[in-house]
């Protein structure tokens, strides 16, 4: 994955205001330090601003892994909220 030029670290200010490329070398970083863990989704919110698509207790948010022959579409960064809307995981699908 590194070797895609996925090893940013993760930079809150730099996410805000970031393209979708720029996100997707940040994501192991924030993944990894386990950053987000723990917190209210007013925090995660905070840090990763509004998410692009919101379901009952996922946040998501479009990335781009920069992964050849893969559609950058078809990825995103969810953070998963408890029964008390504070971060239980944040992970990558497709």
């Amino acid at each position: 994955v590194t070797g895609c030029g996925n090893n940013k670290s993760f930079d809150s200010v730099a996410w805000l205001t970031a393209d979708t490329r720029s996100r997707g070398r940040m994501w192991e970083d924030l993944i990894d330090r386990r950053l987000l863990i723990g917190q209210p989704v007013s925090e995660a919110k905070r840090l990763l601003g509004e998410p692009d698509k919101t379901y009952a207790s996922v946040l998501s948010y479009n990335i781009d892994m920069g992964w050849p022959f893969k559609d950058p579409k078809s990825y995103g960064l969810q953070v998963h909220l408890d029964q008390n809307s504070n971060v239980r995981e944040v992970k990558i699908v497709d």
